[in-house]
C-alpha cells in the first residue's frame, strides 16, 4: 500500500509503481514496450490494485508520449531549481 499526499492530508491506496522499463534500441517500435506494460496491467489488474505509476523524466518525449499512448496521465510534478 502505498501513501499519497494530496491536500495535506495522506489516502491509504493500492497502486502497482514500474519503477523502470528498458527496451534496447534495436527492440524499440517493434511492441515489445506495450507487451511489458499490459502485462503489468494485467498483474496489477488481478491483484485488484487501484493503480499504475512510474516516473519518467519530464525531457524523454519518446518515453512521454509512450506512456500517454497506454493510456497514462499526469498525476503530480516535481519541480526542481539550480541553485
Amino acid at each position: 500500500m502505498n501513501r499519497h499526499h494530496e491536500g495535506g492530508s495522506a489516502i491509504p491506496r493500492s497502486v502497482a509503481f514500474v519503477r523502470e522499463i528498458c527496451v534496447t534500441e534495436s527492440s524499440r517500435g517493434l511492441g515489445v514496450g506495450q507487451r511489458l506494460m499490459e502485462h503489468v496491467e494485467n498483474w496489477a489488474r488481478a491483484r485488484q490494485l487501484g493503480s499504475i505509476e512510474l516516473n519518467v523524466w519530464a525531457t524523454n518525449q519518446r518515453a512521454l508520449a509512450f506512456y500517454r499512448a497506454m493510456g497514462f496521465s499526469a498525476l503530480r510534478y516535481e519541480l526542481t531549481k539550480p541553485v
